[in-house]
């Protein structure tokens, strides 16, 4: 596509979709998916990302069956994402979020549409504004800048955990209480079973993350569903709308797991000629779908650039 003013473009569009993969996170210091397994420990057992991020790794249902280390991997990725600091990259977005204004219509089409799909009763201030949050990542580093009605995870996070058995009579999610570190040895990254977090039915917990070949994830339906109301208002309102009424900022997806990348280019087509695709990452990109740009940076070095030229940063 020609060339465009992207902040300008993004200074005047009145929705903004950010769409997050682990690249995104990559520019706190944190691992993507091919580094996080990367841990002396782990090569010397020949284990990957995907060797440990099954849940047969914890039902004995598989060739590798050792909880203590199953869950000491998720207890260290657990540490890890609590004791990192976020990037200057949520705070440019948060105040963004907070400079664009949608009209009070916006928020009761959302109020309605999850009535009468739903039949969810929520105040018109509990639903999102201009700016939703779609992300693959389960650090959960987007709670500490945005409300919960704002943000779709839809791969779960770290901070709740839930029964290793979904069916569970008393399988709720839990958050983990705010100033609790799992103790975790780093000589074999096994965590000790004894006084771990369990459920009242007696099993241990996990965390309410979807993993590979997972059957027992507990979905949030509260967060897809707040979204698919976000989206359905965004489409209503744009529809007349003779610039681009919705920018989807697609940030650090890359194409290992290219749920986010998928949904991104979904919405640009039900959206047609009044929607931007933004698409944010280092690698080389081909066949860009219509009406989409590739910006060939990591994602805080260009949020930091648009910083400099936006009006919400002066």
């Amino acid at each position: 596509m020609s060339s465009i003013d992207l902040s300008k473009v993004l200074s005047e569009c009145q929705f903004v979709l950010v769409a997050c993969g682990a690249g995104f996170s990559a520019d706190s210091s944190l691992p993507v998916y091919s580094d996080i397994a990367q841990i002396e420990v782990y090569k010397k057992l020949d284990l990957t990302y995907h060797d440990l991020c099954r849940p047969n790794v914890m039902l004995a249902e598989g060739d590798l069956n050792d909880k203590e280390l199953f869950l000491g991997f998720w207890a260290n990725c657990f540490n890890l994402y609590r004791s990192t600091t976020p990037h200057r990259g949520y705070d440019i977005l948060k105040k963004w979020n907070n400079e664009i204004n949608v009209p009070l219509e916006f928020k009761l089409y959302q109020q309605q549409f999850l009535k009468v799909n739903y039949n969810r009763d929520v105040h018109v201030d509990d639903v999102a504004g201009p700016m939703f949050i779609y992300t693959s990542n389960v650090d959960a580093h987007f709670h500490r800048y945005f409300e919960k009605n704002q943000i779709y995870e839809i791969h779960g996070n770290v901070e709740h955990w839930q029964c290793q058995n979904k069916n569970c009579e008393y399988c709720d999610v839990q958050k983990i209480n705010d100033n609790h570190v799992f103790d975790v040895d780093p000589s074999n990254m096994k965590c000790c079973l004894d006084n771990f977090l369990s459920c009242k039915c007696g099993e241990l917990m996990r965390p309410n993350v979807l993993m590979f070949g997972d059957e027992h994830y507990v979905q949030d339906e509260e967060q897809e569903q707040r979204y698919v109301a976000w989206e359905a208002a965004v489409e209503h309102f744009i529809k007349d709308n003779k610039t681009y009424g919705l920018v989807i900022l697609e940030m650090g997806c890359g194409t290992n797991v290219p749920s986010v990348r998928m949904e991104c280019e979904e919405v640009l087509s039900d959206t047609n000629d009044k929607s931007l695709l933004v698409r944010i990452n280092p690698c080389d990109e081909v066949n860009l779908p219509h009406h989409a740009v590739h910006v060939q940076d990591t994602s805080l070095n260009t949020l930091e650039r648009l910083a400099k030229q936006m009006l919400f940063n002066k």
